[in-house]
């Protein structure tokens, strides 16, 4: 009996083109996409472009105006010198910028809000602040740069976790606390400023508005509360500041904004580009190979 083992043998040599091909690309193909768009990046947007400042780095005051208030001054940083990054550490420090710069502020801002309701008796949980944006002067003189009021979630004394009828708590406490009464605001390009002007600092201001009474039982319209020490803010350590350099092209603000998933498409577009060439190159390769083969392998004619 005759044993055919062509078969065998030219399904082994196209397996070990198709993991040949696999290996190549997964070890060669997209690791050198991964570097070469990095270094694109990299080039096209300087590592020094963002700035993130945890809020812990700012300096805490309570002041008659302001319920909290933030503050912290910058470091002008000259081009020729290496922009310091900021250690959370939960110490105070400047805030390094490049000099002569125009800046854009994002911040995420996680805290808990309490409410001592021995003194005054909330109406609601749902209370209302306004977060502000101020620049500082050399003189000390507060220019309001942004501004928004928001609804947000305070506890009372008597108040704690909500369980669901005949259920027991799964998991950690504060997890549970973590998810009922966190309060999450996203500020997106709250601001822009230039470090060549004459602001010296940066004040992040949380203020409650005083309630306003429009029934005979004394209800406010924002359930505020008139003694401001009535509140205090648990502020999360994810909480900062982002600052990021305002290009004049659109897209680099884009890039720099949404820096992961400029990473992610911006890999498959050169992951993509460089398997095509890598294909291409291969097919060609094989074709010429190919030709020359059955060139020897043809009988010369006479």
């Amino acid at each position: 009996m005759k044993i055919n083992i062509a078969r065998p043998f030219q399904l082994f040599q196209w397996s070990s083109y198709v993991v040949g091909a696999l290996i190549t690309h997964f070890v060669i193909v997209f690791p050198l996409a991964c570097m070469l768009f990095n270094d694109f990046y990299n080039r096209l947007i300087p590592s020094d472009s963002s700035q993130l400042v945890p809020l812990s780095a700012f300096e805490l005051t309570e002041t008659s105006t302001s319920h909290l208030k933030y503050t912290q001054q910058l470091y002008k940083v000259q081009a020729p010198h290496d922009l310091p990054s900021i250690l959370d550490n939960g110490l105070n420090q400047r805030i390094p910028l490049r000099t002569q710069v125009d800046y854009r502020v994002d911040a995420t801002l996680n805290f808990y809000c309490l409410i001592d309701d021995v003194v005054d008796k909330p109406v609601h949980n749902l209370q209302r602040v306004t977060v502000s944006v101020y620049g500082v002067n050399g003189h000390g003189t507060h220019n309001l740069l942004y501004a928004t009021s928001v609804p947000i979630l305070c506890m009372k004394a008597s108040d704690s976790i909500s369980l669901p009828e005949n259920k027991q708590l799964k998991g950690s406490r504060m997890a549970s606390y973590r998810s009922e009464w966190l309060n999450k605001i996203k500020l997106d390009d709250v601001s822009d400023f230039s470090t060549g002007y004459s602001i010296e600092g940066l004040s992040v201001m949380f203020n409650f508005p005083a309630p306003k009474v429009y029934n005979k039982k004394g209800n406010s319209y924002n359930h505020g509360m008139e003694n401001m020490d009535t509140y205090s803010l648990l502020m999360e350590p994810e909480s900062n500041l982002n600052f990021r350099v305002n290009f004049n092209q659109g897209i680099r603000n884009l890039m720099l904004r949404y820096r992961t998933i400029t990473y992610i498409v911006g890999i498959a577009v050169f992951h993509v580009a460089m398997t095509i060439l890598f294909m291409l190159t291969v097919g060609m390769g094989f074709y010429i190979t190919y030709q020359k083969l059955n060139e020897v392998a043809s009988p010369k004619r006479a």
